[in-house]
């Protein structure tokens, strides 16, 4: 089973650092999602779906009802594009 290092975009990390200061119940749920997504990101929790149209290429999970973990699979990592807020 492959696993792919992470690489967090300047504004993906700075949401990130948000939910781990704001919301525990929210950043407990995006750990859990980056953990499984290192392993398996095209599938599991989350709801995984490829976007369409101009985000053509990424891939999002649903973080809860109004955020979403968006992200980009490359040959050896994964790009971490937002996880605040909808595409």
């Amino acid at each position: 089973m492959a696993r792919f290092n992470l690489e967090f975009s300047n504004k993906s990390f700075k949401e990130y650092l948000y939910w781990q200061n704001y919301d525990r119940k929210t950043s407990k749920k995006i750990n859990k999602l980056l953990n499984e997504l290192i392993r398996t990101p095209f599938d599991g929790e989350g709801k995984p779906e490829p976007l369409q149209s101009n985000l053509s290429g990424m891939w999002s999970r649903r973080i809860n009802k109004k955020d979403r973990l968006v992200y980009i699979v490359l040959k050896d990592r994964i790009q971490i594009v937002q996880m605040k807020y909808h595409y």
